[in-house]
């Protein structure tokens, strides 16, 4: 039971006597902080706050790259190292591409690969030679070029060798990209809009 503090009347429930206080004696409970109305509110907001710290912090330490400098990752045969801070921390749909030429032909690259019942990150469709790199969360392993060979087209490709052609009396691996000169192969990670040239002469 409340009794209120003016009149002693009791009442069952504190919000009653909170009510009956406001209506016949036109002023907030003296007994009562003011404070004790907002404890609950208080609880909630500082609860909500806590919750959305930590999905920041979480945020950041998921997709923390840990600094800028180049972090080794090897694939296939090349030495040479990736530089993690290439990879996409986000969803992409890039459209790279890929043009192979040896001894002066240019070979095909088959469309609709990579695609089907499974559709790998990167495949081609109807657009050769065009490649698709499409993922929701890209990875060092699914970025590099050499995925793409070794893995969707099961195709020889590293610093040495495209296909059965490798460095040596027959003739010379190059590649380049955007018309530069390129020395990472397979390493390489394509970014949208790329015109990636792979040349055996």
């Amino acid at each position: 039971m409340v009794a209120c503090k003016d009149c002693g009347k009791e009442f069952g429930q504190r919000e009653s006597m909170e009510q009956h206080y406001a209506a016949k004696h036109d002023k907030a409970p003296s007994n009562i902080p003011h404070s004790a109305h907002k404890k609950s509110n208080k609880k909630l907001s500082f609860a909500a706050v806590a919750v959305a710290a930590v999905l920041i912090i979480g945020y950041f330490v998921f997709f923390s790259d840990g600094g800028s400098e180049a972090k080794p990752l090897i694939t296939g045969n090349s030495d040479y190292e990736i530089n993690l801070d290439e990879v996409p921390k986000r969803p992409i749909h890039w459209h790279p591409k890929l043009t192979i030429i040896i001894n002066g032909e240019q070979r095909q690259i088959p469309r609709n690969l990579g695609v089907g019942s499974v559709e790998y990150p990167v495949h081609t469709h109807e657009d050769v030679p065009i490649l698709h790199y499409e993922s929701n969360r890209p990875t060092p392993e699914t970025m590099v070029l050499g995925y793409f060979f070794h893995t969707v087209w099961r195709k020889t490709f590293d610093n040495n060798c495209i296909f059965e052609y490798c460095n040596g009396q027959d003739g010379n691996l190059t590649m380049s990209v955007n018309g530069e000169p390129n020395l990472q192969f397979d390493k390489y990670i394509p970014k949208d809009g790329d015109d990636i040239v792979i040349r055996f002469e």
